[in-house]
């Protein structure tokens, strides 16, 4: 099977936070080789690739069509 992490937190309790840092011990650790990350608005998504996730750089793309560039490692789609 396969191995998910659902993240469930009350609003403002620092979700996005908590996720980067899943998804950083992940990524460094070489355990996945890729990683989605869902969130249920687009201003979401902007913001945590503008502030948390910034430090993914070009390891990191936001999905915004139907055809997914594979190269690469974590994705954020709106």
């Amino acid at each position: 099977g396969q191995n998910r992490i659902l993240l469930t937190m009350a609003t403002g309790t620092g979700k996005t936070l908590v996720a980067y840092h899943i998804i950083y011990r992940l990524w460094k650790a070489g355990v996945k080789k890729r990683i989605l990350f869902l969130a249920d608005r687009n201003a979401l998504i902007e913001q945590a690739k503008r502030n948390d996730f910034q430090y993914f750089g070009d390891k990191m793309t936001v999905i915004r069509k139907k055809t997914i560039d594979k190269s690469f490692e974590i994705f954020i789609p709106l």
